[in-house]
C-alpha cells in the first residue's frame, strides 16, 4: 500500500510540474530609424528547452497568441524585414524582388517569471 501511495504521489507531482509552465501571449512594437517597421518578422528561440515561435510585424506591431507564445526565460530574438522593389525589368511580372532593409538583427531577451502576458518594445539600430 505504501509503495502504491508513493507511486501515485510521484506521478501527481510529475504531471503538475510539467503543466506548471504555461505559455504567455506576447505583443510588441518594433521601430527602425525612429519609425514603426512597416513589415517584417520576429522569431524567438528559447535557450535550452522549449519551442520557438514566430510573429509577423505589420505597421510596427506584432502579436503572438498564448497558444504560440513564450515562457519565462532567456530567448534569442531575431528581427528581419524586406522591402518589395517590384519585378526586374524584362522578367516575369509575377516575380517580385525584395531587398533587406537591414541585416538580421539578433539579441537576447529574458522574459521574467510571474507575468500574465508580455509586451516588448524593440528599436532596431540603423547601423551596427
Amino acid at each position: 500500500m505504501f509503495q502504491r501511495l508513493c507511486f501515485l504521489t510521484f506521478v501527481s507531482l510529475f504531471l503538475l510540474s510539467g503543466c506548471g509552465i504555461p505559455y504567455r501571449a506576447l505583443t510588441g512594437e518594433v521601430t527602425f530609424d525612429g519609425k514603426p517597421l512597416q513589415e517584417g518578422s520576429i522569431s524567438l528561440v528559447p535557450e535550452g528547452k522549449g519551442i520557438g515561435t514566430v510573429g509577423i510585424i505589420k505597421d510596427g506591431r506584432f502579436s503572438i497568441t498564448q497558444k504560440y507564445g513564450v515562457q519565462s526565460g532567456l530567448y534569442s530574438v531575431t528581427i528581419i524585414s524586406e522591402q518589395k522593389t517590384g519585378s526586374k525589368e524584362g522578367s516575369d511580372p509575377s516575380m517580385i524582388q525584395t531587398i533587406s532593409l537591414f541585416p538580421a538583427y539578433t539579441f537576447e531577451y529574458t522574459f521574467p517569471d510571474g507575468e500574465k502576458n508580455y509586451h516588448i518594445i524593440i528599436d532596431v539600430p540603423s547601423s551596427p
